[in-house]
């Protein structure tokens, strides 16, 4: 570095290499984590006998040999590594084109352990250890043990980005969102709150395992409330999905007019005499299918709570305005047209509030 330049900016150069210097273990050690969280293990073309064994204490030993003629594994492993469960919560076994053969021992210990087949012939030996999934449409086979799953179905997976196609899908990691709610209703007034939107990801489960969103807020107009609550869970390597939606509020509302067909608003349709606020409670859990690109169906049942807030306070305005008409001694002037309107009004407000068919 010329020395004209060291003497303008040297001591933050050396500050910056010696900070990035004494974190690269931290570093190191924070992408290590990364990657030893789903251990991928490729095989090669030719044919391999591969086998996991549990250890006591937890540990899990994966090995990979060639073999000869007959199918035995010669030589010195080509692949070894001990996984620890603090460390590693699954390992996935890719094979090609040879004939392969992958045997587990041991009982399940917390890693889970999956094998995908690719075009050559896979046998998977599970008898002496269990909970072992193979995913192989074409020409793989396990011998069961105890938890052993196959998944015959064919697998598409989504498109990789245009600029990096060697990208496989994700199946690692969390993300998770701020997302702000802003609105604005006549009714409810300015709307304002916030929330998170969470999602997770699994192996062949897209485009994520789990989406979770939360979100609160609050409306100005009415000082009330909104919470609700969606939720998507996915199985491997399946289109359909199930989860459910729900809310809670106090911002709902209605306008009640009277009964019958002789209903009049008063000249305004849109006064707080006819509203009456909702407390409402919704839960819709469902199965929902994709069809036809991008429209899905939803089946579920639908469970709702409502009930008027405003019922005490209709029946105590209408029950103050009763007496008061009692206490008057002389006959009233003859009431305008939008005076009478008014007087219905109440009269059909306060016997909605008193039906049971108006409310909870």
């Amino acid at each position: 570095m010329p020395p004209e330049y060291f003497r303008i900016d040297g001591t933050r150069l050396i500050r910056d290499l010696t900070g990035r210097r004494d974190a690269l273990v931290e570093a190191a050690n924070a992408f290590y984590e990364h990657l030893a969280d789903k251990v991928k293990v490729y095989l090669t073309d030719d044919s391999e006998h591969l086998e996991v064994r549990r250890l006591d204490g937890g540990d899990t030993l994966v090995e990979a040999w060639r073999v000869d003629a007959y199918g035995r594994p010669v030589g010195d492993p080509v692949y070894r590594r001990v996984l620890h469960p603090r460390e590693t919560s699954e390992v996935q076994i890719y094979t090609r084109a040879g004939a392969d053969r992958i045997v587990t021992i041991g009982r399940p210990n917390g890693i889970q352990v999956r094998a995908i087949g690719g075009s050559g012939n896979l046998l998977v030996d599970d008898t002496k250890g269990g909970g072992t999934e193979l995913s192989d449409s074409a020409h793989g086979e396990i011998e069961r043990g105890p938890g052993s799953r196959h998944d015959r179905r064919t697998y598409t997976p989504p498109a990789p980005p245009t600029d990096a196609p060697w990208i496989p899908p994700r199946d690692w990691g969390r993300d998770t969102f701020i997302v702000p709610w802003v609105g604005y209703g006549t009714d409810v007034g300015a709307l304002m709150g916030a929330g998170i939107d969470t999602r997770a990801f699994g192996f062949r489960k897209d485009p994520y395992s789990s989406r979770h969103v939360l979100r609160a807020a609050f409306a100005s107009g009415d000082s009330t409330y909104r919470v609700d609550y969606r939720a998507e869970l996915r199985r491997e390597n399946r289109s359909w999905y199930w989860g459910w939606d729900g809310y809670a509020s106090g911002i709902e509302s209605l306008r009640f007019y009277g009964f019958g067909n002789e209903t009049a608003d008063g000249g305004d349709p849109n006064a707080k005499f006819f509203k009456s606020r909702q407390q409402q409670f919704l839960l819709t859990p469902a199965v929902t299918i994709p069809f036809a690109g991008a429209f899905t169906l939803a089946m579920g049942p639908r469970i709702k709570y409502s009930s008027s807030t405003h019922k005490e306070w209709v029946v105590r305005r209408c029950c103050s305005s009763t007496r008061a008409r009692k206490r008057r001694r002389r006959p009233a002037a003859r009431p305008s047209a939008a005076s009478a309107i008014r007087a219905r009004a109440r009269s059909y407000r306060c016997a909605a509030s008193c039906s049971p068919a108006f409310g909870t």
